[in-house]
């Protein structure tokens, strides 16, 4: 299985357990088990493959209406936003309609994994939702 669970610390003194699981189409059956009983869930997609996006909404609205998600805080990563083109945050959820999520509160962060970029964003808006 393509998963793998990792414990980070941070200065801020919250501790997180995070399970990374895979986007391939084998392990997207076991989201749903994954995301029941989370604080927060992020959903990262590839901002430079807009080509994807179709499938990303898919999935995640399966998500959302199956209940797996519920009220649990929503970070949408727009990974990948050091490639150019790539899809900007208006368009990401336009695409993934994210607008129509009523019951879930969402938030969308574009980030570069590979440089870094916003990820003390994502980091910042993790401790806020552990303290809330």
């Amino acid at each position: 299985m393509n998963f793998r669970r990792d414990r980070i610390d941070y200065i801020c003194r919250v501790q997180m357990k995070c399970w990374d699981i895979g986007g391939q189409a084998q392990y997207r059956t076991e989201w749903s088990r994954y995301c029941k009983g989370c604080d927060v869930v992020l959903f990262v997609v590839d901002a430079a493959a807009p080509q994807k996006l179709a499938t990303a909404k898919k999935e995640l609205h399966k998500l959302l209406d199956d209940g797996s998600i519920g009220s649990t805080p929503l970070l949408v990563l727009a990974n990948k936003i050091d490639i150019q083109p790539h899809v900007g945050e208006s368009e990401l959820i336009e695409k993934l309609q994210l607008n129509y999520v009523m019951e879930t509160p969402w938030m969308v962060l574009p980030i570069s994994a590979l440089h870094l970029t916003n990820l003390d964003q994502v980091v910042e808006w993790l401790t806020a939702q552990g303290k809330s």
